[in-house]
């Protein structure tokens, strides 16, 4: 995993670069300036914000279930009274049901709303007594009703099943604004302050017109743990249209970074990098010189 971006100002040096990390000067700034850190972080925490509740509805569809398990074996159940029926429409149109049913439990009254389909709002009536079971720590989340004299049947598996099928819907497309909007920034942050230093090489640059857009691709190779020297960068190109990572080094990793047309045009092939890493994952990596910060004096 990469974590840079594009930038449209010149490069700076690779060796300055590497020896300023090296001995500790973590001090950056913005490419784009005051504004351009501004601009950034503001549109970071926008969609962090955007996305917030969508992971907590993720987060509340994975525990309901569990919630409804946990009611069928550790439920209170507690004689209650209908007071209403209730027929209404929603936002779109489509007609609901509920009752309102009233109860006591631990010495508290309680007057709450519960949804029903049309089949089992037809078998009740105002005035009704039935039985209402939930489970006491989260009582309104659990909450369900069922005729005086009639069997409890607990939830169905089908009911569960639908519940983690759509959970697992819901999180899978979550969890890639999650991974961009929450864990990419953070582990850029880490790598800018904590990571490894090493150097790398250009080693192949290309354009993808597949789609609408043009994407400017610039794949860099490195070394764990070493410093490329400018004459063992030579030794990297085999021929102008190829480019291979030398295969005596076992512990080679290659990562590639989309960046702005300018940037692309002002990087070759066997340019030197400064790579930033985690030690026990290298693949999660990032280069100053392609990414929206340069380190400062």
């Amino acid at each position: 995993m990469d974590l840079g971006g594009g930038s449209l100002e010149r490069p700076q040096s690779a060796e300055r670069n590497y020896h300023l990390l090296k001995r500790g000067r973590r001090k950056y700034r913005h490419r784009g300036g005051a504004f351009g850190m501004f601009s950034s972080t503001l549109g970071g925490w926008f969609g962090r914000l955007f996305i917030l509740p969508h992971m907590i509805v993720g987060l509340c569809l994975i525990i309901y279930p569990f919630l409804l398990g946990a009611r069928s074996f550790y439920g209170v159940e507690v004689p209650a009274t209908v007071a209403d029926r209730i027929k209404y429409r929603d936002s779109e149109g489509a007609r609901c049901y509920k009752v309102e049913v009233e109860y006591d439990y631990a010495g508290t009254q309680y007057s709450e709303d519960i949804g029903l389909n049309r089949e089992q709002y037809s078998q009740y009536r105002k005035g009704d007594e039935v039985f209402v079971r939930f489970l006491p720590v989260a009582r309104e989340a659990t909450q369900e009703m069922r005729r005086q004299g009639n069997a409890y049947e607990g939830i169905p598996l089908s009911t569960v099943a639908f519940y983690l099928f759509f959970a697992t819907f819901w999180n899978g497309i979550v969890s890639v604004f999650f991974v961009v909007m929450y864990v990419g920034p953070f582990l850029q942050w880490w790598l800018l302050r904590f990571g490894s230093v090493a150097t790398g090489t250009v080693v192949e640059k290309n354009v993808d017109s597949s789609g609408e857009d043009t994407t400017y691709k610039v794949t860099y190779s490195f070394t764990p743990g070493k410093k490329t020297s400018s004459a063992s960068v030579s030794s990297y190109l085999t021929d102008s249209s190829s480019v291979q990572f030398p295969s005596s080094s076992r512990h080679a990793n290659t990562s590639t970074n989309a960046v702005s047309q300018m940037l692309y045009n002002r990087f070759n092939q066997g340019d030197q990098v400064t790579v930033l890493y985690l030690p026990a994952f290298p693949k999660v990596n990032m280069t100053i010189e392609l990414s929206e910060y340069e380190v400062s004096e």
